[in-house]
């Protein structure tokens, strides 16, 4: 039988739940914006799931990028 792979919505819950020892480490101001570029993942996370890649953290970056990009130039 083939190996299954798991979803990108997935595999974001897994790796944010990976980063959770980080998150706990950082003061408080930084945990609101931790939380925050998290978010940032996963408000791509349909348009991620679309790249066929055997890194998912590419898609979990430029996601961020374009958030971070749009916040740059004003645009909610």
């Amino acid at each position: 039988m083939g190996r299954t792979v798991p979803s990108y919505r997935d595999w974001l819950e897994g790796e944010i739940l990976r980063l959770q020892g980080f998150r706990k480490a950082l003061r408080d101001e930084d945990k609101v914006v931790f939380d925050e570029i998290i978010e940032m993942a996963r408000k791509h996370a349909s348009a991620a799931s679309y790249l066929a890649s055997e890194d998912p953290f590419k898609a979990m970056l430029l996601s961020i990028l374009i958030e971070l990009r749009k916040e740059l130039k004003g645009k909610p």
